[in-house]
């Protein structure tokens, strides 16, 4: 739902400001059209900044040692990137 609705957002407010040559009475679609267009534009940057991140997770583990084996500390770090969805 990402990436599409940023660019459906910005069709739709191209297509009202310079495709709609009819002018309503108390409606300035020009304006709204310039309004959905930004919003379109916000919104697929704010999604392409977030599916940039990708996602981490971090894995602890303690290993309690016996005699004269000390305890120890694993920490793994996996990094997973996911393709972001058309």
């Amino acid at each position: 739902m990402g990436i599409g609705v940023g660019l459906l957002l910005i069709l739709v407010g191209a297509i009202m400001k310079f495709a709609i040559t009819a002018r309503p009475s108390g409606v300035n679609l020009d304006a709204f059209g310039i309004v959905l267009m930004v919003l379109g534009l916000l919104y697929l940057g704010l999604t392409l900044a977030l599916y940039q991140r990708g996602r981490t997770a971090v894995t602890r583990r303690r290993v309690i040692g016996s005699g004269n084996i000390p305890d120890q500390e694993i920490v793994e770090e996996r990094r997973m990137y996911d393709e972001p969805p058309l």
